[in-house]
């Protein structure tokens, strides 16, 4: 699906890239959105996320759930 522009929002939340080779994506994947939800209790971030060849829905729903403001492409 094609997805809008995006456009960093005008706030000050910390803003994170998240990018792994495909070999290692479902790992990162997982290690990512444990490790960035964590820091998103402490200080609200933005989270930008290259999920590798695995579905992207998968990681962004799993974003949804634990509260976390993320792009996954």
């Amino acid at each position: 699906r094609p997805m809008p522009p995006w456009t960093p929002p005008p706030d000050d939340r910390l803003r994170i890239l998240v990018i792994g080779g495909s070999q290692g994506s479902p790992h990162l994947n997982q290690e990512a959105l444990k490790l960035l939800a964590a820091v998103n209790r402490s200080r609200p971030i933005r989270v930008i996320h290259i999920s590798g060849d695995f579905d992207p829905a998968d990681v962004e729903r799993a974003y949804l759930r634990l509260g976390v403001h993320a792009r996954v492409e």
